[in-house]
């Protein structure tokens, strides 16, 4: 439709061209996946089996999510790895402090927690001098529904796919809404 204004006589005609519609919402995805790396971390904080163990349960809480298990294992000569189990998936952490280097995953389902939140804390609490994360969506909704397995009846005949909806499913908790997943640098 082409939406025109009254124009006296001689002047230019002004017309606007039709809008296209609006693109339907993307849904939430399943989950999100935030990877980390911290470099220039104290050695002795990251060889420390119980401060890293109060550092991630901090950043579980921060996170804004459930803490269901804690495990943490103490290498020699040094070096920790550790893994949150959490309701809505984990944490974990492995470092390397003779080279002042620590690795983490935080991955988290649904749309309440909430990783980069996760994250600040425990850069607040590792202090690292340089810090590069990436954060993955995982599980497209699109994609989960259009793959779904077709569920096969008592008579043998292949059913539709079940149910039409295109939000992820409250798999203990839902995280907040996610823009773009990417890689990204920062120095603390």
């Amino acid at each position: 439709m082409t939406i025109s204004t009254t124009t006296p006589p001689g002047a230019a005609k002004l017309v606007i061209p039709p809008q296209p519609e609006a693109a339907p919402p993307t849904p939430p995805p399943y989950a999100r996946h935030l990877l980390a790396e911290y470099y220039g971390c104290e050695a002795a904080v990251l060889d420390d089996e119980r401060a890293l163990e109060e550092v991630l349960r901090e950043a579980a809480i921060a996170a804004r999510t459930t803490i269901l298990d804690v495990h943490l294992h103490k290498f020699a000569p040094q070096g920790v790895s550790g893994v949150v189990i959490l309701a809505e998936s984990h944490l974990a952490i492995h470092t390397w402090p003779e080279h002042g280097y620590a690795s983490i995953e935080l991955y988290v389902c649904g749309q309440q927690a909430d990783p980069e939140r996760g994250h600040a804390r425990l850069v607040e609490r590792l202090r690292p001098q340089h810090t590069e994360t990436e954060l993955l969506v995982r599980g497209d909704p699109r994609l989960v529904e259009r793959y779904r397995p077709r569920k096969v009846g008592l008579n043998g005949r292949v059913d539709g796919r079940s149910g039409s909806s295109s939000a992820a499913p409250e798999h203990a908790g839902a995280h907040l809404a996610v823009g773009q997943a990417g890689r990204s640098q920062g120095s603390t």
